[in-house]
């Protein structure tokens, strides 16, 4: 549990780092676009192919890994469109809120997953995240993207 514990302190410490200098204004309020830009689309996946390319991917059946990891998305968005239309009647909820709950449910936490695994893991733990983000994301957000374009504009 401590392993764990230190391997998220530093994610929930920068996190609470970047809301103190954003409240205290020291940091103008125009450059957080573009220091998440920065972070999302060039260090994040910096991060992530060098992972990869150091990593022996021979040791890993990537066929398997990848069905098994889109099977268990697509088993969670099947269910979650079964049961679209009775929780919506009984939480009441309109189309762009079932797409909200729809987009929370299968949020991928990529940084937390990273923070821990190469904590309890290390390096081979991280190339099967690093794999896992690679598959998962862009799959996530097709769904995410098809679900919201349909129930959107419903009111249930």
């Amino acid at each position: 549990m401590l392993t764990v514990f230190n391997a998220l302190f530093p994610v929930f410490a920068l996190i609470i780092l970047g809301l103190g200098l954003k409240r205290s204004g020291w940091l103008n309020d125009g450059l957080w676009p573009g220091m998440e830009q920065l972070c999302y689309f060039a260090l994040f996946p910096a991060l992530i192919i060098k992972t990869l390319s150091g990593a022996d991917l021979g040791a890993i059946e990537l066929g398997r890994f990848a069905g098994a990891l889109v099977s268990g998305i697509m088993i969670m968005t099947a269910l979650l469109l079964l049961i679209h239309r009775p929780l919506c009647r009984f939480f009441n909820l309109s189309g762009p809120t079932f797409t909200s709950l729809f987009q929370g449910i299968t949020r991928w936490h990529a940084f937390i997953a990273l923070s821990v695994t190469g904590a309890l893991y290390g390096d081979p733990g991280l190339v099967l995240v690093a794999i896992t983000i690679a598959i998962v994301i862009p799959t996530l957000n097709a769904i995410n993207v098809t679900v919201l374009a349909i129930y959107a504009g419903r009111s249930t």
